[in-house]
């Protein structure tokens, strides 16, 4: 019987995490629950690195639309536990890309270059990552090598590069 309600419970759970993407992240008791869930499911499947993934996730903008809250979670700990999902599957460009954004939101530039960058490596046809590189380069005033990955993302299909290049970003064309 306890193996079917817990069933149940990661099933209501892993519908959930599929329903947040469309909503405002970061909204009171709603989101605690989804933290406190996904801190369930990880410890129920501790080699899980999407666990891991969506847990930081929600933990970074929960924190930056709440810096205010006392919460038991804080900051340090999405990075905590994207860099564990960054360890169980070293080879998927998304945890590097999430952990990058997390670093360029906090003005911490040069790993979220580095980041892009190993994200760009494991998945160089990916055009939004280029042109999320690109939007990094611009805030550390790296004019040219941000509009070379916005016209590499324009070339592999990014609709923002396309559009970025065709307003003259810069004196890029």
């Amino acid at each position: 019987m306890k193996q079917k309600i817990l069933l149940v419970l990661i099933f209501a759970v892993q519908i959930t995490i599929g329903q947040t993407t469309t909503r405002k992240f970061g909204m009171g008791p709603e989101y605690k629950k989804e933290i406190d869930s996904l801190t369930l499911l990880i410890k129920k499947s501790p080699d899980s690195a999407s666990y891991y993934y969506e847990r930081s996730f929600r933990i970074f903008l929960f924190n930056l639309q709440n810096p205010q809250q006392k919460v038991s979670f804080k900051i340090p700990d999405a990075y905590k536990d994207i860099n564990k999902a960054i360890l169980l599957k070293p080879n998927d460009s998304k945890y590097y890309s999430k952990r990058a954004e997390f670093y360029g939101s906090q003005d911490s530039l040069k790993q979220a270059i580095s980041d892009f960058t190993k994200s760009i490596e494991l998945s160089p046809t990916n055009g939004d990552l280029y042109g999320k590189r690109a939007d990094i380069y611009t805030q550390n005033k790296e004019y040219d090598k941000a509009c070379a990955d916005y016209k590499k993302g324009k070339e592999l299909g990014d609709k923002k590069c396309k559009n970025i290049i065709a307003i003259g970003f810069n004196g890029c064309k």
